[in-house]
């Protein structure tokens, strides 16, 4: 098609007398695109057609080859001005592109790092949860062990937990020695058993106890153990004090007006009865798998018969416990040596308490 659109065009523009140079971009006009420049068959003709007449004069034949070089001129300027319009629109289809695909990377990449943030929070999320978790279960444990042991023989132990898997086959006992020992037991206690039942008796129980612990904690006693009705604690150790035989009497007067608030609950005659000796204990724990601190001696035992033989409402001390309180308090003879084989033996004078002194 291109070579019998080049031939036509040929003959037209022969048949014009057209100059060479634009038969020749007339030609590669066509040939670049046909389909766009298919008019051009027509109109270079009629812009260039000349009468090649014996009487045309050279005038007019100038004339028309002018017009037709000013139309070829428009058709460069076409050209050209085409050629820019279509470098233009790739420019900007590139530009667009960059900045789409930019668009993209910036949305890949940031919905990358949004994830990464989102997971690092969940685990850091998590792991404080744990370590919260951790955290109170250690500290349930401890409050358990501390409902079981004193404080300083717990944290020895925790120690030796986190250290060694031979823990239980360690002995926990040490020596004590100055240690006031109070042994309190509620007088009237199997008459009002059979009054209250279980529930309300364990009840009651607990609120006195739990008054007792109140005073144990003002007045420095390290409760052993609650035996019962039986309830009873030292003072002087594990910390060595010289005034714990003064504070154990205050806890004994105390203890005596604490079970009022029993008396008028039950409305029944009860009382306390506490017995007081100062001697040296051995303190520690005994068991491998239930543990039990207590304390042994035979000054323990002494307390014992102190709070067995003395009497109701009264604080019973011995005359080595009277040897500690410095005269702060006012007593009389207790005469318990007279009440108990075991005192007697040991040759332990007994009194009783009356009032504080200072």
């Amino acid at each position: 098609m291109n070579i019998a659109l080049s031939s036509l065009v040929s003959r037209s523009l022969i048949d014009v007398e057209v100059d060479s140079d634009i038969q020749k971009t007339l030609m590669y006009l066509l040939c670049k695109e046909p389909c766009k420049n298919h008019r051009l068959l027509h109109k270079t003709p009629r812009a260039l057609q000349l009468q090649q007449t014996p009487n045309e004069s050279s005038s007019r034949r100038s004339k028309v080859q002018r017009g037709s070089i000013g139309n070829l001129s428009q058709l460069h300027d076409l050209k050209a001005f085409q050629i820019a319009s279509e470098t233009h629109i790739h420019t900007l289809g590139a530009t667009g592109i960059l900045l789409v695909v930019a668009k993209v990377l910036a949305t890949v990449a940031y919905t990358a790092e949004d994830e990464q943030q989102r997971r690092t929070f969940l685990e850091t999320r998590q792991s404080l949860e744990v370590k919260l978790v951790i955290e109170e279960q250690s500290a349930e444990q401890e409050r358990l062990l501390l409902s079981v042991l004193p404080e300083h023989v717990a944290v020895q132990m925790r120690k030796d937990l986190d250290q060694a898997d031979s823990q239980f086959k360690k002995i926990y006992m040490s020596r004590h020695e100055n240690v006031s020992i109070l042994y309190a037991d509620i007088v009237g206690f199997t008459a009002i058993s059979s009054t209250y039942s279980a529930q309300e008796l364990v009840k009651m129980l607990n609120e006195l106890f739990a008054r007792f612990d109140k005073l144990a904690e003002k007045y420095q006693q390290l409760r052993i153990k609650i035996l019962g009705d039986c309830y009873y604690c030292i003072s002087g150790a594990p910390i060595e004090r010289p005034d714990h035989a003064v504070l154990c009497v205050h806890m004994g007067l105390s203890m005596v007006k604490a079970i009022k608030y029993v008396q008028q609950t039950a409305n029944s005659p009860v009382d306390m009865r506490v017995g007081i000796h100062t001697g040296a204990v051995l303190a520690g724990v005994l068991g491998q798998r239930q543990w039990q601190f207590d304390v042994y001696s035979k000054d323990v035992e002494l307390a014992n018969k102190m709070e067995s033989a003395g009497l109701p409402g009264r604080v019973h001390i011995s005359a080595t416990t009277l040897s500690f309180l410095n005269g702060e308090f006012e007593v009389e003879p207790g005469y318990g040596e007279k009440r108990d084989e075991v005192l007697r033996i040991a040759g332990l004078k007994t009194y009783f308490i009356v009032k504080v002194l200072k």
